[in-house]
């Protein structure tokens, strides 16, 4: 067994583990064995291509048998004594960086955090976000001089092949990205003389070439070497604001030219395997004599610079005007919001007592709504002092009497509207006997388990209305493209009267779509290994947003956020764009509340170029103007994928979508049949309002707000199901109606929970001197995983 040499944290092989010499004499291959396609013939080479092959062996062994001896990736300065030991000479880094001119693709040589080389220690990022005091790599905190910071940076030589290889298994075993895996002896060999192959391959392209154009290849190399010797990035935040004011994009060149431009980087290698481009469309105006009071169409000229409306805004506002409820299913930032906002400025201009509902998903859309209409408020005369605002569970107590008794318009959910509002109704009469509209927006959101829910909801809804003598209500819903819209509608509200608006009268700029799958490691191998999907989508995104288009990245697990961020910012520091680093940042759930506006509100002002996100953004929050989707991996359904391809191009610019796939059934199949994408028809949403097991508490609710009468409520509910459950549930009185079962009361809402079975949330703080911060919330399955007392944030 071979001693081993400590050095700083690591344990690497010793001088004596590694071969004294380089390794160049071919092994002895099998039968079919491939080899390498091109000319590895040295004959004819000039010395100085000879020197650098040498080198190239002599770099190829050592970091070959580091890969066998040790699973962390070394330092350059940690393996340089093995290299000139083989060498018997001093190495000098001009001479690695003539190597990596000649296969730029096969070597990593540059600059990385240090943090990211300790297995031990995961250390993550700060940001202007709010993230850990201790661990900011930015140059937030006072420092002495420039080398405390730039000592954080340390440089690093290795193959890339093999740190794509095992790359997955990194991932799945959550260990740093720059860990070099542990190879067996044999695969090591047969590492070696791949690599030697391919340079020697790379060297006489290279002749070949220069004798076709009469250059010389040696002044070649020395002359692209010098854009190849790595630059230690400088963290000073003076140093950051200067690289800020040079290098930062001002504006970005067409989509088109984009794509173009991909062919001529080293990094391209024909990954993309699918291109369609949708051409642009015009806008279609409405010809609809829709009469809109002059102070409403001064504030929506003035506020949404709004001349007039799209032919599906007409539409569904006329619709609804001759007493039908509206679904829309037209196309991301078509103006859909107009559609329910415009109706209840109307309603209210003409009955001040008017009230509406406004329900949404998440918090972060209806917060969006909410801070839009109050502007638009604002800018119409006798309407500035409207009463519009959330109301949910964050809604401070001593504000909630307030809103109820004086609201115009509330922004809410279903979950309130359970728990709060309804349970209550002798306190909301006035409100609910005035609603006149009632917005869902996201209708595609609510099925299965849930979807039944909120239909029951619904229905209790309308029976305490209507019981207040209220029947005249209006139901408007947006949705994305799904298989059955007008009939999940009428499921989820139980009513009939339904017109389905799709036809998109918005005009939208040229889109282009492309599939990405990652290229091969070995390009003898066809069916063999491909690179890591991560790490291609970090290379779309830092040469995106290099190029001034502002990106979103979606991945499909929070801790695939996570570490593609970090490794485009590791990536971006390697390569010196210390003034992107924070002009890209994580979206996700689990983030405070503060701490989404502060995110959301520099997305839509432009001062962020990327995000990586989950599909916490891929509902409509407007957060300005994206150019390009990535998406990391097919999601978990086409409308999803729809949904996220749509993000980009909302400002009727060209834009880009990307399909990053991975190596997976549903990304395999797309890939194969991918128009199947823009022409596979929507899958139909389930609710099951004939579940039982659902109907009977939300029976109790209901009973409990009113009593129950087998025949007035029929409306709402199937006969033979409320006879069935009442009869066997509820308490009948001598009067025949059906009361809550006693041991509910006094709130069976508490009983049902609308989204299934909800985890507990644990809070994870940053405590720093005599101060903590909200960190993130992490649910109880995620936390026995992922937060630890020695390792918090894992």
């Amino acid at each position: 067994m071979s001693k081993r040499l400590k050095v700083g944290d690591y344990s690497l092989p010793s001088r004596d583990s590694v071969p004294t010499e380089p390794i160049s004499e071919p092994i002895k291959k099998k039968r079919n064995q491939k080899t390498l396609l091109g000319n590895t013939c040295t004959d004819g080479w000039p010395d100085h291509f000879i020197k650098l092959d040498k080198i190239y062996k002599a770099v190829n062994t050592v970091l070959a048998f580091c890969s066998t001896q040790s699973a962390i990736a070394a330092t350059f300065d940690q393996i340089l004594t093995s290299i000139q030991g083989l060498l018997k000479r001093e190495l000098e880094l001009f001479e690695i960086a003539q190597l990596k001119a000649i296969v730029p693709e096969s070597l990593k040589f540059a600059y990385v955090d240090n943090s990211s080389l300790d297995i031990y220690n995961e250390k993550k990022f700060s940001s202007r976000y709010n993230r850990s005091h201790d661990m900011d790599v930015y140059g937030t905190q006072p420092t002495s001089s420039d080398d405390t910071e730039s000592t954080k940076q340390v440089l690093i030589l290795e193959f890339t092949d093999v740190r794509s290889i095992y790359s997955r298994n990194a991932i799945k075993q959550d260990v740093q990205l720059s860990r070099a895996p542990t190879l067996s002896r044999s695969d090591t060999l047969k590492l070696i003389e791949r690599r030697n192959d391919r340079f020697k391959v790379a060297v006489n392209e290279l002749l070949q070439a220069t004798k076709e154009t009469g250059d010389d290849p040696v002044q070649l190399v020395i002359s692209a070497a010098h854009h190849h010797l790595p630059s230690k990035p400088l963290l000073n935040p003076s140093v950051k604001d200067s690289l800020a004011q040079k290098s930062l994009p001002t504006q970005r060149p067409s989509i088109e030219q984009v794509l173009e431009e991909f062919r001529y980087q080293d990094w391209y290698k024909d990954q993309s395997i699918f291109h369609k481009t949708i051409p642009a469309r015009q806008a279609l105006y409405s010809d609809w004599d829709l009469v809109i009071p002059e102070p409403i169409r001064r504030g929506l000229r003035s506020t949404l610079y709004v001349e007039s409306l799209f032919a599906h805004q007409a539409q569904a506002i006329q619709s609804l005007n001759e007493g039908n409820n509206v679904i829309v299913s037209t196309s991301t930032a078509s103006g859909k919001s107009l559609i329910y906002t415009l109706p209840f400025l109307m309603s209210f201009y003409q009955d001040r007592e008017s009230t509406a509902f406004f329900i949404f998903p998440t918090k972060a859309l209806a917060q969006d709504q909410n801070t839009k209409l109050k502007d638009l408020l604002k800018s119409i005369e006798g309407m500035e002092n409207v009463i519009v605002d959330t109301f949910d569970g964050d809604t401070p107590t001593d504000r909630r009497d307030d809103l109820r008794d004086n609201a115009s318009l509330l922004f809410t959910n279903f979950d309130t509207l359970h728990h709060t509002i309804l349970p209550k109704e002798d306190k909301w009469r006035r409100y609910l006997a005035n609603l006149r509209f009632v917005v869902v927006d996201e209708l595609h959101y609510y099925s299965g388990v849930q979807g039944t829910h909120v239909a029951f909801v619904m229905r209790r809804l309308r029976r305490l209305c209507a019981a207040l003598g209220n029947v005249n209500i209006k139901f408007i819903s947006t949705s994305a493209t799904i298989g059955n819209p007008v009939r999940h509608f009428q499921t989820l509200f139980g009513v009939e009267k339904v017109t389905l608006v799709d036809v998109d009268g918005a005009p939208s700029g040229q889109k282009e779509f492309l599939i990405w799958k990652p290229a091969l490691i070995d390009e003898l191998m066809p069916n063999g290994p491909r690179n890591n999907p991560m790490h291609e989508v970090s290379q779309l995104m830092r040469y995106l947003i290099s190029r001034g288009v502002r990106t979103i990245a979606f991945c499909k697990h929070r801790k695939s956020c996570e570490m593609l961020m970090k490794h485009i910012r590791h990536e971006l520091i390697a390569e010196g764009r210390m003034d992107l680093v924070s002009r890209i940042v994580s979206y996700r759930g689990g983030y405070n509340q503060d701490e989404r506006r502060r995110i959301e509100k520099d997305l839509f002002s432009g001062y962020l170029l990327g995000a990586v996100a989950t599909n916490a953004l891929e509902l409509g929050i407007d957060v300005g103007a994206l150019d390009a989707v990535l998406c990391l991996g097919f999601p978990y359904s086409l409308s999803s994928l729809r949904q996220q391809m749509g993000r980009a191009g909302r400002a009727r610019r060209d834009s880009l979508a990307i399909l990053i796939a991975e190596s997976l059934p549903l990304d395999n199949y797309y890939s194969n049949y991918p128009e199947e994408i823009f022409t596979r028809p929507p899958t139909d949403l389930q609710v099951d309002i004939d579940n039982d097991a659902i109907f009977e508490p939300h029976l109790q609710c209901a009973s409990d707000e009113l009593p129950v009468s087998l025949v007035g409520d029929r409306v709402y509910f199937g006969k033979d199901q409320l006879e069935r459950v009442a009869a066997r549930s509820l308490d009948r009185d001598d009067q025949g109606w059906y009361h809550c079962d006693p041991r509910l009361r006094p709130y069976p809402s508490r009983f049902i929970k609308l989204r299934g079975n909800e985890e507990s949330i644990y809070k994870v703080y940053n405590v720093y001197k005599n101060s903590e911060s909200l960190i993130e919330q992490v649910e109880e399955s995620r936390a026995v995983f992922e937060v630890s007392v020695d390792n918090l944030m894992r």
